[in-house]
């Protein structure tokens, strides 16, 4: 299991915890005694401090996968290739310039 599932789960526990002992001690009594009150905000606190570990975790996540992500478009088409076989004319017009036929051009 994941560390960020792992505190999600931690943090739903002792959310779950709280408010069962939150429940329970308001059957007993309409006002929390002291000690109640400091047991259920350490709870309330944990489950605070869990949820800013959540979101930092989430966010390291997603700056990573953001990183991950390539810079630059990979070349993906081919050159178009004519009836004969031939790349755009560059190996027609580099025979033809070989043989003296044709001027000197910016086929390339």
């Amino acid at each position: 299991m994941s560390k960020l599932t792992e505190l999600q789960t931690k943090r739903a526990k002792i959310w779950q915890q709280a408010k069962d002992f939150l429940d329970e001690k308001h059957q007993e009594s309409d006002v929390l005694s002291t000690e109640d009150n400091t047991t259920y905000e350490k709870m309330e606190a944990d489950v605070v401090s869990l949820g800013k570990e959540i979101d930092r975790l989430t966010k390291q996540i997603e700056l990573d996968n953001q990183l991950k992500q390539p810079t630059s478009q990979h070349l993906t088409t081919n050159p178009a290739i004519d009836k004969q076989g031939l790349v755009n004319g560059y190996s027609q017009d580099f025979w033809n310039l070989m043989r003296g036929q044709a001027p000197v051009t910016n086929a390339l």
